[in-house]
Formats: structure tokens, sequence, C-alpha cells
């Protein structure tokens, strides 16, 4: 343990790739976050306590300012209004969120197979596949599936 520098020094010798792989990962988008939060305050040329205490806001509510600025990077600026940010710090973030947070999209295909014993078996599955199509396009939960 390095007490001047206030960390511990680990080897990754005794640490499986997928335990490293993941510490290497979270280390990756700390600094990320830590990045996105440096070049707002730049931007509104806020000084080192504000941008603590804006630290310190998020990290309270969400755990970790990576969580959050992905999460708002998904659902927009809404999410830190949840924090308690004031508007120009929410603008700031969310437009350097945006451009430097990036989510990624998955397309997901599978086969499915769909049975019944209904005597109108066929208009039934046909009511189910018809359901399920609207009610993902509207992003609504499935029902009767």
């Amino acid at each position: 343990m390095d007490q001047e520098k206030g960390q511990v020094d680990l080897t990754l010798r005794r640490v499986t790739n997928p335990e490293k792989n993941q510490k290497l990962l979270q280390w990756k988008k700390d600094k990320k976050a830590d990045t996105i939060l440096k070049i707002a305050a730049e931007n509104l040329k806020a000084n080192d306590s504000e941008t603590v205490k804006i630290r310190n806001k998020i990290i309270e509510k969400y755990g970790g300012l990576y969580d959050a600025f992905e999460e708002t990077a998904e659902s927009g600026e809404k999410n830190l209004s949840k924090v308690g940010l004031n508007q120009k710090w929410i603008e700031a973030l969310t437009e350097v969120i945006n451009s430097r947070i990036k989510l990624e999209k998955v397309k997901v295909k599978t086969t499915i197979e769909l049975a019944s014993l209904n005597p109108n078996g066929i208009q039934d599955i046909k009511n189910v596949v018809t359901n399920a199509i609207k009610s993902s396009f509207n992003s609504q939960p499935l029902n009767n599936v």
C-alpha cells in the first residue's frame, strides 16, 4: 500500500482473466466519466470545488459517474434532474455525454413455436403475434403471451 498516493498496488498474477477484464473495463469507464465531467466543467468555467460537489451528488444518487452518464445517454437530461443539478450543469453534461457515450444497439433474432389446443387456435395465435408486434412498436410490455 502506498500511503503517499493513497492507493493499493496489486499484481494481476493472482487474478482470473474475467476479473481482470471486468476491472480494466470499469477503470476505463471511470476514466471516461471523469473526462466527461472535466470537459463539462471546463465548458462552464466551473471551479474545482463546484465540480467536486457535482461529482459527489451524482455518485451519491447513482453509485458511480459512468452509470449516471450512461443512463442519461439512454433516457435524456431528465435523468440528471433527479440528482438535483442546476440547469446549466444538466445542459453541459448532457451535451458532452451525448457526444462521448454511444449506446450499443442490439438486434435479437429468435425462433418461437406456438401451439394452441383450442378449436380456433390459429386465430388465437394470429392475435397473439399481432399484439406482440403492435406492443413492440409501442414499447409496451407484452400481454397474453
